[in-house]
């Protein structure tokens, strides 16, 4: 569970941006981090935490998959008017849908943060684009409902079928299925995003004190085929395609 005593210190929350990362390249056409079994240790349950960086190079107004589990229980999905759809499923109908601002998510947008938490127990949803709260369009507000997170495939990049490829730049992938972190509160966001970057630790364990079940990341100057590895406690996934490294990397902003 989430131990608020391991919240950043003040000094740490106004730290410089956090530089030693580097983010990868998906091309669009057949690039996917797909999993065929499900993550190790995973249950349903009611909580999670979604936060990455991404930058897309092209597909304006298509819809992309930039993380999907089989049957889409929990998903982000960048729609055809360039915002980026959170929704969770539950047992026969959505548990959650939002959307955020619209044209928020293009080829032009240059690095974007995307973070999402929720506790459904409690009916509690938070979506955030660089720091701000975004949920433009609330369809299903947060339901009392169980996730069926336990599920046999997995895909970050596409859907897990896989298709609806992304072009895009991926960067500090961190994925939470079993803790809530309350994002309206800046000092959980700084967790997280700092006007830029922070350092979620090696195995990305330092937002909550427990490593996430995925985390895709690498060190600035790391080989890329590292983004590969699962750093979290979810197990391993298998890359199609070849990967390559971004040409900028996510900063302050």
């Amino acid at each position: 569970m989430f131990n608020h005593a391991l919240l950043m210190s003040a000094a740490q929350a106004t730290e410089t941006v956090f530089e030693d990362l580097d983010g990868v390249l998906f091309n669009g056409t057949d690039n996917v981090l797909l999993k065929t079994s499900d993550l190790t240790g995973n249950v349903n349950g009611k909580k999670g935490i979604i936060s990455y960086w991404i930058k897309l190079q092209s597909q304006d107004d298509d819809l992309l998959y930039p993380f999907q589990n089989l049957n889409g229980t929990v998903a982000t999905i960048r729609t055809t008017d360039n915002s980026m759809r959170m929704n969770l499923y539950g047992a026969s109908s959505y548990a959650w849908d939002v959307t955020t601002s619209s044209d928020t998510f293009t080829s032009s947008s240059d690095w974007v943060h995307f973070m999402a938490s929720w506790d459904l127990a409690n009916t509690i949803g938070h979506v955030y684009v660089n720091g701000t709260s975004d949920q433009a369009t609330v369809t299903v507000s947060p339901q009392d409902e169980t996730i069926d997170y336990t599920k046999s495939k997995w895909g970050i990049g596409a859907s897990s079928t896989p298709g609806n490829y992304c072009n895009a730049d991926f960067c500090q992938f961190y994925v939470n299925l079993a803790e809530y972190i309350d994002l309206s509160d800046q000092s959980n966001r700084a967790l997280f995003y700092n006007n830029g970057p922070v350092n979620l630790g090696s195995d990305g364990s330092t937002p909550t004190g427990n490593a996430p079940i995925i985390f895709q990341n690498i060190a600035a100057g790391a080989d890329i085929s590292g983004f590969i590895t699962n750093k979290g406690s979810g197990g391993g996934f298998t890359l199609t395609g070849t990967l390559s490294r971004s040409s900028t990397r996510p900063e302050a902003s």
